[in-house]
């Protein structure tokens, strides 16, 4: 550095102040030491505030009109750090004042402005042509400069604000390769924007941000101004207010920037005011206050913090606002002119005007003495920094603690004409997650203070929420409605472990517009529902699907239905929904499929919330079940009959059909993601009687169960309803599909298995109305319960329970509740056996359902207290932790979860301490003993006998 200022410079006072630049600016240093020819051009103009005009003089359009894109970036780069090192000498050695510093800077981001504007709108006419209206005329174009480039007050490190806004859409380019003036204008404003934001190795010339514009990031580039006029009539927001308070064409046509300004002056001021104006000021108060809670006191953060610049500039704007109607010369978009204005108008006392400059001076100087080391985009104070001692005295500073008493003071007494201002201030602190000049890390610092756990994640659906849809910009109304639900919401969420889940549920389903509206309605009418959403998000992923897929089921959160609805009116309820007009068959099955979620909701809501036990759950799940099957196969029944006729006997008569339900559907403990165990039989052979195109019999009701199949288990967009076994029926797998109730019997007779009458003892009718009801039920009665089963099948039974242990439950650390050792179908077997063994002897135990059995078999003095109650409550718990586990996570699984996250879920609904949930683990160890043991004991007194 020091042989270039020997080189480059002759005069031993300014090398030695240059050298005081350079050693409190690095990035002019640096800058420097790569190009030390560059220090000529600036030497030239060292201690003159220049204004745009003057820029533009020195940067001569036939310097870079010619150039190719990479010279004139490069062109623009070297020029800024030119002009940077002239504002920089200003600052720190001339000690210009600080509007005359930020006027240079905001001077040079226009005239770049202007010329990147030139440069880019004469390649894409060289290209295009002109942009011209209907009637020939070249459409105008302005770049309006909005914050602290709009009051020409930028930093050394500012973002330049900027909105595009051009005359009329209507017409298109003149050039051979004509485009509509839409495309030609946001085709300018994106060469534009990377002309000065892209970088490359010298660096870039501004961070340019177009946001502000109409729908943010979702919003057209460029629009034409009666666009703008129409958006900020229907949609402008009071930030928007505030903003424009501040816009200033700075490049470009001007004549349009003025008609720009013309056509928002109404909306920005009001000729009277009314409430909504003040509720407006008083949100905009509210969001400062709240970004000064989370800044606190102690980070001296000069622009959004305790008594910083943007409390100042509320102060300002806030007046100008309020006092518009009464006088309308109060107009100023510059902080410091604004305050002036407000004094000469009697608006600010001359005490508070004079002390308000002082502040604003003092503070702006801080900001720009931490921004002009390293050009960093910083509004804090570096007490932290290793050249603390070099800022504050670039800052006119000798100690700290001279440093500290000033900033104490001035902070304090902005804070308190700051309070002054509109003292009702809003104190909803939820609020904060709106404001626009926070980021992500403020957001998720604010959250941490609320102690919600994983903040960062919290932090970014959060922010999703807001925003909306990538395609669709959140009206003001939504915007409205969220801000009332994060108030309900926010506080809840802190009390769960997993509040990003939580958050991500309502992101899907507030992602819908209309889900908005329907939540708001709801809440309105009963706030709890927040809360009960919460509870669900929190625990049920299952559960919470059937939310986000179909938002109706909500009110079931609130005005849930009975349980206890018998199967026959579910069934009546879903005809009436596919009887309908209009409905064809790819409507039908949505329909249904939704329903059945509404169903499977509501129960599982009653569920979790301990509303019903686990028998009632089971029996309300597999009503709805029965339902769905009684509803496939009578559709089908009829849509077979038009197409091949009724199905006749071999006498003549029409032949009915009979629907089994075996396994969790024939015993009522269908758990949430069961399969459906059918079984079919039909009445006699025979064929259908059309004349055209007749089957046999068998052929028809094969049909009809493929059909039921494809019915039940078809995917469609919301799922499907259930998946079907059939391996049950007679000779499994390998047997036809359906067969007749005489060849049923006759298969029994000679050749069903023990396991086969095992299955059978839980077979139960679906269409109860169906003549063959009580022949089969006496053909089942003959088959299972007319005389006691053989040792020889016990022992069959027995060693049965250890193959299928040692085939699927094995080895035990897989925690298989079902199959494995001391699972439910230990449970089961002990129940068949003595079902088989003693059901001859009482009508009791000729049911079907497992839990009624084993009471029976107590009642009957069959099972001792000691064993009733060890395979009883074993049952109860391994039931939860079964229909738990499908609900929790809708995993259709017969094993213990190891996720440690959906354990502790289990085993809160246990009512587990939270610190000690993994207890779930050794008492789940200690239920399989219990069961094991008594199936044992049972095992060995029947084999015994």
């Amino acid at each position: 550095m020091q042989d270039m200022l020997v080189k480059y410079v002759k005069n031993n006072k300014l090398r030695s102040e240059l050298e005081y630049v350079f050693k409190h600016s690095l990035f002019l240093c640096n800058y420097y030491q790569s190009y030390p020819e560059k220090l000529e051009s600036a030497l030239t103009h060292l201690g003159k505030i220049r204004d745009k005009n003057e820029i533009l003089k020195s940067l001569n359009i036939n310097d870079f009109i010619s150039m190719s894109k990479q010279e004139f970036d490069n062109y623009l780069r070297h020029s800024k750090m030119t002009e940077y090192l002239i504002i920089t000498y200003n600052d720190l050695i001339l000690k210009k004042p600080i509007e005359e510093i930020t006027f240079h800077l905001s001077s040079f981001a226009s005239a770049v402005l202007e010329i990147a504007y030139q440069y880019a709108y004469n390649k894409l006419s060289e290209i295009h042509g002109m942009p011209t209206d209907t009637e020939g005329n070249v459409v105008p174009f302005t770049i309006i400069g909005l914050g602290k480039l709009g009051g020409y007050e930028l930093n050394f490190s500012s973002d330049i604000d900027i909105i595009y806004v051009y005359g009329s859409e209507k017409g298109k380019t003149s050039g051979e390769k004509p485009i509509s003036n839409h495309e030609f204008f946001v085709k300018l404003g994106k060469e534009i924007f990377h002309h000065l934001s892209d970088r490359n190795e010298i660096g870039i010339v501004y961070r340019v941000d177009l946001r502000l514009r109409p729908d943010g990031e979702k919003g057209e580039l460029a629009l034409p101004l009666r666009s703008y006029e129409v958006y900020y009539e229907a949609y402008g927001q009071n930030w928007e207010r505030m903003m424009l308070l501040k816009a200033n064409p700075v490049a470009g046509d001007l004549e349009l920037g003025n008609r720009f300004l013309e056509m928002v002056k109404p909306f920005v001021f009001r000729r009277s005011l009314d409430t909504k104006l003040i509720n407006d000021l008083l949100d905009v108060k509210g969001k400062i206050q709240r970004r000064i809670d989370l800044k606190g006191r102690n980070e001296k953060n000069v622009k959004l913090g305790f008594g910083g610049i943007r409390e100042i500039e509320f102060i300002i704007q806030a007046l100008q606002i309020l006092n518009y109607p009464k006088n309308q010369n109060i107009v100023e978009r510059n902080s410091l002119k604004a305050i002036e204005k407000l004094a000469s108008n009697n608006i600010l006392s001359e005490s508070d005007a004079k002390f308000l400059s002082e502040a604003y001076r003092f503070l702006r100087k801080l900001e720009h003495m931490a921004q002009v080391e390293n050009e960093f985009q910083t509004h804090t104070v570096p007490e932290n920094s290793k050249n603390f001692d070099l800022y504050l005295e670039r800052c006119g500073f000798k100690t700290k603690e001279e440093f500290e008493k000033k900033y104490l003071e001035i902070t304090t007494k902005v804070n308190k004409l700051f309070n002054s201002i509109l003292q009702e201030a809003k104190t909803d602190e939820t609020a904060i997650l709106f404001d626009e000049e926070l980021t992500e890390k403020d957001i998720a610092l604010y959250l941490k203070s609320k102690n919600i756990a994983n903040p960062e994640k919290c932090t970014k659906i959060i922010k999703n929420i807001i925003t909306g849809s990538k395609y669709r910009k959140r009206q003001a109304s939504e915007l409205k409605i969220i801000k009332a639900i994060f108030k309900l919401l926010i506080p809840e969420i802190s009390k769960f472990d997993n509040p990003d889940e939580i958050l991500s549920y309502f992101e899907k389903l507030l992602l819908r517009k209309s889900s908005i509206y329907l939540i708001y309605d709801l809440i309105l009418e009963y706030p709890q529902l927040i809360q009960k959403l919460i509870t669900i998000f929190s625990l049920s992923k299952h559960l919470s699907e059937i939310i986000v897929n179909n938002p109706n089921t909500i009110e079931f959160l609130y005005d849930p239905m009975s349980p206890n609805i018998e199967m026959i009116k579910i069934y009546e309820s879903l005809k009436e929904i596919i009887s309908k007009p209009n409905i064809d068959e790819e409507l039908e099955y949505e329909l249904l499929r939704i329903k059945q979620k509404e169903l499977l909701f509501n129960i599982g809501y009653l569920y979790l919330n301990k509303s019903i036990n686990i028998v009632q759950t089971m029996y309300s799940l597999t009503n709805i079940a029965r339902a769905f099957t009684l509803l496939a196969f009578e559709n089908n029944f009829k849509k077979l009959i038009s197409k091949y006729g009724y199905p006749i006997t071999t006498d003549k008569k029409n032949s009915d059909y009979l629907i089994l339900g075996l396994g969790k559907l024939g015993s009522f403990e269908i758990s949430f993601g069961s399969d459906l165990d059918l079984i079919v039989l039909y009445e006699d052979n025979g064929y259908t009687d059309s004349k055209t195109n007749k089957i046999t019999n068998q052929e028809f009701f094969s049909k009809l169960v493929q059909k039921v199949i494809h019915y039940l288990s078809t995917i469609t967009y919301n799922g499907y309803l259930y998946k079907v076994d059939l391996r049950l029926r007679p000779s499994g797998s390998s047997g036809t599909l359906v067969t007749t109730l005489s060849s049923f019997d006759e298969y029994h007779k000679k050749s069903s298995m023990t396991w086969e009458k095992q299955a059978l003892l839980r077979a139960d009718v679906i269409n109860n109305t169906s003549s063959l009801a009580e022949p089969f039920f006496k053909i089942k009665e003959k088959i299972l319960f007319n005389s006691p089963i053989t040792q020889d099948e016990i022992k069959e039974i027995y060693e049965m329970r250890f193959r299928i242990e040692k085939e699927k439950g094995s080895p035990i650390t897989k925690n298989d509740f079902k199959s494995g050792y001391g699972g439910l179908i230990d449970i089961e077997f002990v129940a068949q056996a003595l079902q088989l063994k003693y059901a001859h002897t009482s009508e009791l135990l000729k049911g079907t359902n497992t839990h009624y059995i084993l009471h029976f078999l107590k009642d009957l003095n069959i099972l001792s207290s000691r064993n009733f109650y060890a395979l009883h409550n074993s049952y109860l718990f391994l039931r939860n932790i079964e229909n738990l586990t499908r609900v929790y996570n809708n995993l259709s699984t017969s094993k213990l979860p190891s996720d440690s996250t959906l354990l502790y879920k289990i085993a809160t609904f246990f009512g587990y301490n939270k610190e000690n949930f993994e207890k779930i683990l050794s008492d789940f160890q200690s239920t399989r003993k219990t069961v094991r043991g008594a199936f044992n004991r049972i095992f060995e007194q029947l084999l015994s006998c």
